[in-house]
């Protein structure tokens, strides 16, 4: 549940970011802006305290319905689209570039783990059932013999 809702936050807060530079520039909104300004702050802080904490505030579903009032607030204002589009954009090629990065990372760091591992681990339990079916306590030839010849046995 907890990684839905820091998605949730993360995709109002790409909304309300998007559209408040548009909104502050709008005569007699100034109190939409205010809010706007507040909500963005308080999920902001929200994320990062979810970066460090697992667990949510108790109060995070009141935030996301005020958030998503202040967005269809916004909305329903006459706004540049163009602005709006704009700023949506800049935050897709951002989030690309992150994924990208990620990916990167991820396959450079996979690679750097199979260079480093030693090729003595790389199949070491495959080497183990080798050595235990290999070593001579269980030859078929040995194995009987000694049983039936110790003494505790007949």
């Amino acid at each position: 549940m907890k990684d839905s809702v820091v998605k949730r936050l993360k995709d109002q807060l790409f909304v309300a970011r998007s559209y408040y530079p548009s909104i502050a520039k709008l005569q007699g909104q100034e109190a939409l802006t205010h809010e706007m300004k507040q909500n963005i702050q308080d999920h902001e802080r929200v994320l990062s305290a979810s970066a460090v904490d697992a667990d949510l505030p108790s109060f995070i579903n009141k935030k996301i319905e005020q958030m998503e009032h202040t967005i269809a607030k916004a909305k329903s204002c006459t706004v540049e689209c163009h602005n709006v589009v704009r700023k949506l954009r800049q935050i897709l090629d951002m989030t690309d570039d992150e994924a990208h990065f990620h990916m990167k990372q991820s396959a450079f760091l996979y690679n750097l783990g199979s260079q480093t591992l030693p090729k003595t681990h790389h199949c070491f339990s495959m080497r183990l059932t080798l050595e235990y079916f290999k070593s001579p306590s269980l030859d078929s030839d040995v194995y009987p013999a000694r049983k039936f010849n110790t003494p505790n046995h007949r």
